[in-house]
């Protein structure tokens, strides 16, 4: 009785999955904005940590250790959590489709939930029996539900709460700001959009003296003195003058249009070369063109090929050079065919 006592209150305050151990930070704050989708996520997590502990105990003693097959746990664990993860999430899309609706793809991922297989991996650790490694499971899974369901309390409370304007958006950047001033640490912030009420705790942390960000050297220039010898400034080049730029593009135009000026004459390719390709690379060599790059969708339209068998024909083509690619996914043939003239 002392034993189970002292499982339920490590599990549920000392030994806390999400303030604790750090399991489960994921759905701990995706699904902690409003206080019913936190009590539903944790009692999903509850009923699975429970339930798992059961069935991963009745493998591994009765499946992994008698055949020498421990070195599969992890693996076995996994498949036992994404099966009940799929019966919960059946159960929820009949039963209940509006907290199936609010949980969204935070109920798939209790799937790569670390606290589920956590807990499995810790009941083996520990050695408990299957009666302890089921109280061990739901103990921490209401740990997990208590540590989602204060935060989400919280979170709505400060959503309608009466706070200073200034202090609207990522408070939690001004609760670290707060905490570097008195530990005598630099204070840094990123400007937002002027209009951007996420931005509004940032403003006025640099009307209030923190150094303004605009790129790394803003940061890195206050160690500078403190690393002569790991931080060194880089010359930034002046920016040309506008008829400096306007010339420029203008030349970069002129080599652009140049080099997309079909050539005078393409190879052309010969009969025993042809008759090497395989019918995929010749499908997709005829559909492709000189003139015009097609795209990848594009020739799987014409050749009538699925893509996974247009693009190793795409690959191929390019390395013995007669394709080429030009511009994103688009193509063009570099040779003519021996029955073009």
């Amino acid at each position: 009785m002392n034993q189970i006592l002292t499982i339920l209150i490590g599990s549920i305050f000392v030994n806390n999955f999400a303030m604790s151990r750090f399991y489960g930070i994921c759905p701990f704050l995706g699904v902690s904005k409003k206080l019913d989708t936190a009590f539903g996520m944790g009692m999903a997590v509850t009923f699975v940590m429970a339930v798992a502990s059961l069935v991963a105990y009745l493998v591994n003693a009765f499946l992994l250790v008698p055949f020498g097959l421990e070195y599969l746990q992890t693996i076995a664990f996994i498949l036992v959590i994404a099966v009940l993860v799929q019966i919960v999430e059946m159960v929820l899309k009949k039963m209940a489709p509006s907290l199936y609706q609010a949980l969204g793809v935070y109920l798939p991922l209790i799937t790569t939930n670390c606290a589920v297989l956590g807990v499995a991996q810790l009941n083996v650790t520990e050695g408990y029996n299957l009666i302890l490694s089921v109280i061990n499971g739901a103990a921490s899974a209401l740990g997990f539900t208590l540590s989602i369901c204060l935060f989400a309390g919280i979170r709505e409370r400060l959503a309608v709460g009466n706070m200073p304007k200034w202090m609207e958006g990522f408070t939690g950047a001004l609760i670290t700001a707060g905490s570097a001033v008195e530990q005598g640490r630099e204070v840094f912030a990123v400007p937002g959009p002027i209009d951007a009420p996420n931005s509004a705790g940032c403003h006025q942390l640099i009307r209030e003296g923190a150094g303004l960000v605009t790129c790394a050297w803003d940061i890195l220039g206050e160690y500078e003195s403190r690393y002569p010898h790991k931080l060194c400034r880089q010359q930034v080049s002046v920016p040309p003058l506008p008829h400096d730029v306007l010339a420029a593009k203008a030349a970069k135009r002129k080599e652009t249009e140049k080099e997309q000026e079909p050539p005078a004459s393409l190879s052309r390719l010969t009969a025993e070369e042809a008759a090497a390709l395989s019918e995929d690379q010749r499908g997709v060599l005829r559909a492709l063109r000189t003139d015009m790059p097609l795209l990848t969708d594009q020739l799987a339209e014409e050749t009538g090929l699925p893509i996974q068998r247009v693009l190793p024909a795409l690959t191929l083509l390019e390395i013995s050079g007669w394709a080429v690619q030009n511009g994103a996914r688009s193509f063009v043939r570099t040779v003519e065919l021996p029955e073009e003239k």
